[in-house]
């Protein structure tokens, strides 16, 4: 894998993921993530860690060289200017980071892609795309899902849909899309009053996004009434999309503006049109306003002009996002899995997985990942001894790389110029052992960064497990390597990899961590460790 990564500036912003920030504290952080990467280049936010810097490149990890910016929006930052370059020198006590001043960001891009280098972009976003408009980079030398292609493979109701078109609907648990509330109501009851071998319990998701965000599960027990008012409180948080109105000034007089849409306006259509048309009368310099989601990213907008007619375009896109869509599902226990897949070129398209995931079952959020390295199918399962990762078969493996495959082809991925990693979800179904798919994340994935630390390991075939947000009681890297001790991480032996170290400087501090271990028990106890330690 390790050669995935010659020839990459890794720009992996995660400032479009906004919405996640409610939830999971220092989302703009994970950023960092590409410091675990064996990238050419990385463009981070600010400095400020070189002592953590320097450790990773002692152990072997990371990126040949930093770039940083003073905005955790990173394209934001490199319009900005000047970025700080890197670079690393031997000293005494080890590898010493220098810092150079880059005056022109956009001309190091365009350099860098000049000699045969791409841009790897986390996720793509309208604000990325207009970016390297600005830069003058083609689309052909960024490694990204495009706009279009990721909002259709990202939606979970879409995704079912294109597995009905590619002739397997059955690789899908038996469920529902709708945007008619009454409609999640009646197949909520119709799935409870199923035989529990058809449904053991019901779940609600919204279809567009990630996280964990919009997942609901509902248990079977419960009175109807209990039912009834858990999906109306559900309706009520995520039926209706939250829109926001931004207005553009051409003559630059004042920057783009924001402001939230009514839900009034956002469930009735009249109510929409004379908003738009208030936002024009205010204000005779506004020349163009903008309605947009702030639910996803990239945006999902649609823009007008003053003077032309918007009712019909307005009715439209408030038919297609005023209104979420939900996937009711039927649910069952399971093992989640992770499978990566790595497009370069029509036909070169690759299966990276699976990893296991670590999910909380009740809310849906994902925790973290372990895998066995370098994982022989054959192997399967007697060399995960002592694990649930035992259930998964060589077969699984297989049944999971033939449908990832299906899907990132029929999806014409190719044909849009999609190029870099797609993460496709599956479960292992506890009760018969059977594999479904559970949606598409079409960016980079939390699994990626296992894989690429696996890319970076040598000599042996080593379990790694993944953890997101730790809590400790370290506020930098300094204290943080003090508490790990001689659990800390050497190339030879493994140990505990700290990662997302600004993760510590929030209210409630965490960081995230990685434990490499001889094999994937191993790995699961020195996380445990770690769990103690980081306190």
């Amino acid at each position: 894998m390790s050669k995935l990564w010659q020839g990459i500036l890794a720009v992996h912003d995660t400032s479009g993921f906004g919405h996640l920030g409610e939830h999971i504290p220092g989302v703009a952080f994970y950023a960092d993530r590409a410091l675990l990467v064996p990238a050419d280049i990385a463009v981070i936010q600010s400095d400020g860690f070189d002592d953590y810097l320097c450790w990773l490149r002692t152990v072997g990890i990371g990126p040949k060289r930093i770039v940083t910016v003073d905005d955790v929006n990173l394209f934001r930052g490199l319009l900005a200017g000047p970025v700080k370059v890197s670079e690393f020198a031997p000293g005494p006590d080890g590898p010493t980071v220098h810092w150079n001043i880059e005056l022109e960001p956009l001309k190091m891009l365009q350099s860098f892609v000049r000699h045969g280098g791409k841009i790897q972009v986390f996720c793509m976003t309208e604000e990325a795309e207009a970016f390297f408009e600005r830069a003058g980079i083609d689309r052909r030398q960024i490694q990204s899902a495009p706009l279009e292609s990721a909002r259709r493979m990202n939606d979970k109701a879409e995704l079912r849909r294109v597995a009905d078109r590619a002739g397997v609907p059955q690789a899908f648990l038996p469920y529902v899309a709708t945007r008619d509330p009454a409609r999640v109501m009646s197949e909520v009851l119709r799935f409870l009053a199923l035989p529990e071998a058809e449904a053991e319990f019901v779940v609600l998701k919204r279809t567009n996004l990630a996280g964990g965000d919009g997942f609901l599960k509902i248990p079977r027990g419960l009175s109807e009434d209990e039912v009834r008012a858990r999906v109306v409180e559900y309706l009520r948080e995520h039926h209706w999309n939250d829109l926001t109105i931004v207005t553009h000034r051409e003559d630059g007089s004042a920057p783009d503006a924001e402001r939230p849409m009514e839900r009034a306006a956002v469930r009735d259509h009249e109510k929409a049109c004379d908003a738009l048309r208030a936002v024009f009368a205010e204000d005779p310099r506004i020349t163009r306003v903008t309605v947009t989601r702030t639910d996803v990213v990239g945006g999902a907008s649609v823009r007008f002009r003053r003077g032309e007619r918007f009712h019909d375009a307005l009715r439209s896109y408030l038919g297609q996002h005023g209104r979420n869509e939900i996937v009711v599902e039927a649910g069952f226990d399971h093992w989640p899995y992770s499978n990566l897949v790595v497009i370069r070129g029509w036909k070169n398209i690759r299966i990276l997985g699976p990893t296991r995931q670590i999910v909380d079952d009740e809310t849906g959020t994902h925790l973290g990942n372990m895998m066995l390295c370098a994982a022989d199918p054959e192997a399967f399962p007697k060399n995960l001894s002592g694990h649930p990762n035992d259930v998964l078969t060589k077969e699984d493996i297989v049944s999971m790389g033939l449908f990832s495959r299906r899907l990132a082809e029929e999806a014409h991925m190719r044909d849009e110029g999609y190029e870099d990693f797609c993460g496709f979800d599956y479960m292992k179904r506890k009760s018969d052992g059977r594999i479904f798919a559970l949606e598409c994340n079409a960016r980079l994935t939390a699994s990626t960064y296992p894989l690429a630390i696996a890319a970076q390991l040598k000599g042996r075939n080593w379990g790694i497990v993944m953890l997101n947000g730790i809590p400790t009681k370290a506020r930098n890297f300094t204290e943080l390597r003090g508490k790990i001790g001689d659990r800390l991480f050497r190339p030879d032996d493994g140990g505990l990899l700290p990662f997302n170290i600004r993760l510590m400087t929030l209210e409630e501090p965490c960081c995230g961590m990685i434990a490499v271990a001889p094999t994937l028990s191993e790995a699961l106890a020195l996380m445990d460790e770690a769990k103690r330690l980081a306190l």
